[in-house]
């Protein structure tokens, strides 16, 4: 077996051609009709860079498209992968001696195994089929499961799913733990992620009494500790709040931290109803309810005192956000030391349900690549 090539997918197609051009000496070469504009760059005889003219996709690992071998043994390969249980599919190239065999690694990588003068015996895959949207609908859903915190007199609604390292999800004002869900099965590749109902929300059950932002982040707090000594956090909006005072009030249990279209001081303003409609559709509060919430948010100022954030913080703006204007998001990052500001451009407030995959693709690079 040979390392035939890598696949990357670019949105820069001709920077990158030239870049390989000058700084590697590849040279651009015939490449087979595709759906997909892109180019083919050799090493000699041999096409090692494979490039495609596309966004980086969520379902596949960022720009890496995948790792290509020249192999031997087609129908042995494809046994040890079905006596294992990996999904896979399995195409001959038409008008070509190659039949190919894509399935993924263990950390959702695609790998492609390509065949010369080998026959493919079932029934080939079409080749209009997308390898990685194929795979990850046949992939086993990350396991899930529930549980409740109890402490403080509060019993915390939670639930996990995927595997790595602790990922804390803070929902909004107007919504519960299940707003997160479009992200999850992105975010679940690389990190365990903990969605949890906040005081007054969904299936979280506490006393009727009034609270502050740092007593639902001594909250969060109570919860990572019951799981693992530190996790990395992602607050948007109103959990942006949260997340701003656990990073203050507890330090040693933020690892990297994200603050996603939120605020320092005050409450958010109403937003058109199409977006409050959507998020307001995740949690139903009796008005009682509801004020203890927007007091704690009204009673919120983190101006002056964001400096004294320790972990490593990327701020998460929307820059068509019509509830909390951008430039809070410009003002955040600039106070909190070392931070890193990401815009993302026509998105809204609602980004987990609006863009999941960019927001959520934004979200891994940041935590993983230090």
């Amino acid at each position: 077996m040979d390392l035939d090539h890598f696949n990357i997918r670019t949105q820069k197609l001709d920077e990158t051609v030239r870049f390989y051009e000058q700084i590697m000496g590849l040279s651009p070469g015939p490449r087979p009709a595709q759906p997909l504009n892109g180019s083919w760059l050799y090493s000699g005889k041999q096409a090692v860079l494979h490039l495609l003219e596309s966004a980086p996709s969520s379902i596949a690992t960022g720009p890496l498209d995948h790792i290509a071998f020249s192999c031997t043994g087609l129908s042995s390969l494809l046994g040890r992968l079905d006596g294992a249980g990996i999904p896979r599919i399995a195409r001959a190239i038409a008008g070509t001696p190659f039949v190919q065999a894509q399935f993924l690694d263990p950390n959702g990588i695609m790998v492609e195994a390509n065949f010369t003068d080998e026959l493919l015996e079932e029934t080939s895959t079409p080749p209009e089929i997308d390898g990685h949207t194929h795979l990850a609908r046949l992939s086993p859903e990350p396991n899930r499961s529930l549980g409740t915190f109890h402490g403080s007199g509060i019993a915390t609604a939670y639930e996990t799913c995927g595997a790595g390292p602790l990922l804390l999800l803070i929902h909004g004002d107007d919504a519960d733990r299940k707003s997160f869900e479009p992200t999850i099965p992105a975010l679940a590749r690389h990190f365990t992620c903990v969605t949890y109902d906040q005081r007054d929300t969904g299936e979280t059950l506490n006393p009727p009494q009034s609270y502050s932002a740092g007593d639902l982040a001594d909250d969060a707090a109570a919860l990572i500790g019951s799981l693992a000594p530190r996790a990395h956090v992602w607050g948007n909006s109103y959990g942006g709040m949260i997340a701003q005072e656990l990073a203050l009030r507890h330090p040693a249990q933020v690892d990297g931290l994200v603050l996603g279209v939120t605020f320092q001081h005050g409450a958010a303003k109403e937003g058109p109803g199409v977006v409050t409609g959507a998020l307001k559709g995740f949690s139903r509060r009796d008005p009682e309810m509801q004020e203890r919430r927007t007091q704690a948010a009204q009673q919120f100022n983190s101006e002056g005192r964001a400096v004294g954030i320790k972990a490593r913080t990327m701020v998460l703006g929307a820059m068509h956000d019509q509830i909390i204007d951008p430039l809070s998001s410009w003002k955040l990052a600039r106070e909190i030391p070392n931070a890193t500001l990401t815009m993302l451009g026509g998105v809204g407030h609602a980004l987990t349900m609006e863009a999941p995959n960019q927001a959520a693709r934004a979200v891994v690079d940041f935590l993983l690549h230090r």
